[in-house]
């Protein structure tokens, strides 16, 4: 099973554009900057997808996250800052790492 497959398979229709709606929606009520906490649900190399308990996966890539944080489990709970919404691709950047320049938005 690739990638975006098992992401759909936790979070159905995200990229949906029935979902369109839903996502002008969250991003006006979450902001850039904000603090988040949620559970690992899945864990590639390029890093860790996140359950934040809204429709739309958020993703927590590798050197976004402390060295502490370099290995968890499925299940773990982690947190970190928002940094991004993808709306190419409905998914919600966080980061443990603080501000870089190309993030968006000021925080």
């Amino acid at each position: 099973m690739d990638v975006g497959t098992k992401i759909e398979s936790l979070f159905p229709n995200y990229r949906s554009s029935a979902k369109t709606d839903e996502w002008v929606r969250l991003c006006n009520e979450l902001k850039l900057g904000s603090l988040t906490s949620g559970t690992v649900v899945l864990k590639f190399d390029f890093g860790y997808v996140i359950n934040i308990g809204v429709s739309f996966p958020a993703l927590m890539l590798v050197g976004n996250f402390t060295p502490e944080n370099s290995n968890l489990e499925i299940g773990s709970i982690i947190s970190g800052n928002i940094y991004a919404f993808d709306g190419n691709k409905n998914q919600i950047g966080i980061t443990q790492t603080g501000r870089k320049k190309w993030m968006e938005g000021t925080w």
